[in-house]
């Protein structure tokens, strides 16, 4: 990890856990992890076969420029013909394991490192259905 900041996130993420492969939404407060909330998204596997942004923080909302919530995650990256952003956050979701990506984006005409951490998260039941990102540079 790059970030000290994605380190926290994820020990916040891990001590929630526990023993188990998953928090529980319920069980995520926003105000543990306030001042990282622009960095911040969730991804909704539950309502189709193509997870949608939940929410997303206002930081990765300027960087896309644009309001994420509601849109299919592919869209949040270049090549959205590409499968590769969609199969590893299926992976996250089926494997109930985290997974961190070093990655490129472009802003303002320059090319910026970010980490991308992908959590695994269940509303409720057995199986986790949704995802918290972080997305810091």
């Amino acid at each position: 990890m790059q970030n000290t900041a994605t380190q926290e996130i994820f020990n916040y993420w891990n001590g929630l856990r526990g023993s188990r492969p998953a928090p529980l939404r319920s069980e995520i407060d926003p105000s543990a992890l306030r001042r990282f909330l622009p960095h911040l998204f969730i991804v909704n596997a539950t309502i189709s076969d193509r997870p949608t942004f939940a929410l997303a923080g206002t930081g990765i909302c300027e960087l896309f420029d644009r309001e994420l919530r509601g849109l299919d995650y592919a869209s949040m990256w270049l090549d959205a013909e590409d499968d590769a952003p969609a199969t590893i956050l299926n992976h996250v979701l089926f494997y109930e394991r985290p997974a961190l990506l070093d990655i490129q984006l472009p802003h303002d005409g320059n090319i910026y490192a970010h980490d991308l951490l992908l959590m695994p998260v269940r509303s409720q039941g057995v199986r986790s259905d949704r995802v918290l990102g972080v997305l810091l540079p």
